[in-house]
Order: C-alpha cells, then structure tokens, then sequence
C-alpha cells in the first residue's frame, strides 16, 4: 500500500489486515518509523534528506528491522553515513531505478525524471558500492512506471483529446515492453550481487502489465482504493468512487450561477484538466473555465435538475455520503450541497465526472 496516496492510518490499516495485502510504501521517513510501529515491513518511497529520522531509525534496533531506505545514488548512501555514526544492525535499501522510455540516444524522455540510474550497468555499479558497505544491506530495487500508471487512455474531450489518448496508448504500450525487458535485465544482474527480497514496480493504473512482468515480485498502488475521477479514463478497470464530500452552495452570482464554499484542493501532478476536481452530484454542474478550483470558493454554472423545489434549505457543509443523494431533490437549488470525488493524494480533492 502506497501511504503518498492514502493520506489515513485507519484506512491502510483495515486494508492491510486483508491477506491479499501486504507491506506500505511510505512517503517519508519520518511516516516510516511511524507507521512501522505497527507494521514490520515498510519501504520509503523516495531517498530522505532527514536526519533526525535517520538518527532514531539508527538507534532502533527493531525499526532497522522493519524500515527499507530508499537510494538512487552515492550521495543518498554518503548522507546516510555522514547522519549515522554506526549501527547494530545494517540499515536496509532499496534501488530506485528510472523506469522512464528514453529514445533517440536519451534525447527523448518520456515518464517521470525519478532516478539517475536508468542502465543495467548504472544499477549494477550503485549496487556494488552498496554491497561493499558492512553498513547497509541491499534488499530490494523499485521500478515505478508513471509514464504507464498515471496518464488516462482515454481522456475526455474532442478530438484532440482523442488523438492525445491515441498516443498514450501507443506511448504506454512501447514503455511496458521496454520497461519489462530492462527490469528483467537489470534484475538478473543485481541478483548476483545481493540476494533481494523485494522487486517493487506499478501503481493502481498499471497493475495489469506490472503483474505480468516476471521480474516484479510486488505491485505498489493506494490511490484506486478510493477510485479518484482520474481513473475514468482508464481502460483496464473500471473504478467504483468510494470517498465523497460535500460542498454548501452560499451564493447565486446571477442566472445559472451558484458559488460553492471550497473545493480549491487539485490532484497531484502536471497541471491539466484531468488534475481539477469535477461536481458530481447535482447533475448539470461545471466549473467555470476562468475561475477553476483554485480559489477558496468556486463558481458553478448550473442547469437546476427537473422537479427541484425552492422552499426548502438543506445546505451544509458536511461531507456526505453518497446514499444521501436520493434525499436531495426535495432541497432548494440555491441551498442544496454539492458532491465531488476525493483525490485521495496529498490531501487533495476532485470530483466524479
């Protein structure tokens, strides 16, 4: 479980006492060592710069145990040494290898800029000065394939979103084939240096091809447990929206007009449409394009659903859940909350289409 994109303790916790889950991918050290209070295997997802938190990682014996530091060069495992005047037990790492497609002799990169080793011989150089440190203990290597897991098939819109998807497709097609070949390759050739435990890739949008590669021994994902609006453009799965929360409609600017209070927070990564929060319930809600979701109230244009009433208030703003919906129609337009889906990452929102 990835905890960046399920920013909730009690949510990781009930998914991770299902048997067909297991180990948490955390954001920082820091959440590391928390969250390893409870659970025995934890990986950071990313090198750390924090020294306080390696210091106590250090002195613990059982958190050594328990927490995998992240690495992708020389300078992540000097910082370590520099932090850490020695230990009891090695501090466990994991390579992160860039899974990004690169074509044209590099000239052409296509994915996340995650990590400066790319190569087979990249990987194997950095994992030899890793196996050569009595201070550390090689378990694991981690390839994520963003350029795969986080960009829609499908993307709504008019045609040039379709030729945008079209592309995707092509894109995430050629990366997977590259990608399982090199992993497999740079695989093979760390195992002979060090006996991994762990061979981590994928995310919620590329479980499907992630799973199939032979090399991967587990898959990494969080943010489809609550199915943001961003997997709607997906083809391998369909999600179902299980976190909502509402909005009170406090002013109507003029015709066809209602202001929501809130529902500024956007989704994580490159600023786009496919990042904004979407109104879900009631139907005939969009944003305006001039204003967004960035401000601390947003405006709407309406189309009020048919048979609406207006003597009854019945604002709030109270997040709901979405089987309060069949309430709803007996409640004024102008005081009615909006709906929209939880972004899941970051604590961000969005909204199902």
């Amino acid at each position: 479980m990835a905890s960046k994109s399920v920013r909730c303790r009690a949510l990781l916790d009930r998914v991770l006492a299902r048997e067909e889950y297991a180990g948490l991918l955390a954001f920082t050290l820091a959440e590391a060592l928390w969250l390893a209070e409870e659970h025995e295997d934890v990986v950071v997802g990313y090198p750390t710069a924090e020294r306080g938190a390696l210091r106590e990682l250090a002195a613990d014996p059982v958190l050594l145990e328990r927490v995998t530091l992240m690495v992708d060069s020389v300078e992540s495992l000097d910082l370590v040494r520099t932090t850490v005047a020695q230990v009891e037990v090695p501090i466990r790492v994991c390579l992160d290898l860039d899974a990004s497609l690169r074509l044209a002799g590099d000239r052409v990169h296509l994915g996340p800029r995650r990590s400066p080793v790319h190569s087979v011989d990249q990987a194997v150089a950095l994992a030899r000065v890793v196996a050569d440190d009595p201070a550390f203990a090689l378990v694991g290597l981690m390839a994520y394939e963003g350029q795969v897991a986080g960009l829609q098939d499908r993307p709504a819109g008019g045609l040039l979103q379709a030729a945008r998807g079209l592309a995707v497709r092509r894109l995430k097609r050629a990366s997977v084939a590259e990608l399982t070949e090199r992993r497999g390759a740079v695989v093979a050739a760390v195992r002979r240096l060090a006996d991994l435990e762990l061979v981590n890739g994928g995310g919620t949008g590329s479980i499907e091809t992630t799973v199939a590669d032979p090399s991967v021994t587990e898959v990494a994902a969080g943010s489809g447990l609550l199915a943001p609006a961003l997997f709607d453009g997906y083809d391998s799965f369909t999600p179902v929206p299980a976190a909502l929360f509402g909005l009170a409609v406090t002013r109507r600017p003029g015709p066809g007009l209602v202001t929501v209070a809130g529902g500024g927070w956007i989704a994580s990564g490159a600023a786009g449409p496919d990042r904004l929060p979407v109104p879900t319930y009631p139907e005939g809600l969009r944003m305006l394009g001039a204003e967004g979701a960035g401000e601390c109230r947003r405006r709407c244009a309406a189309r009020p659903p048919t048979g609406w009433r207006s003597a009854t208030a019945c604002g709030s703003a109270t997040p709901r859940p979405a089987s309060c919906a069949s309430a709803w129609p007996t409640c004024t337009w102008s005081g009615a909350p909006t709906v929209t889906r939880w972004w899941p990452w970051c604590r961000r929102t969005a909204a199902r289409a």
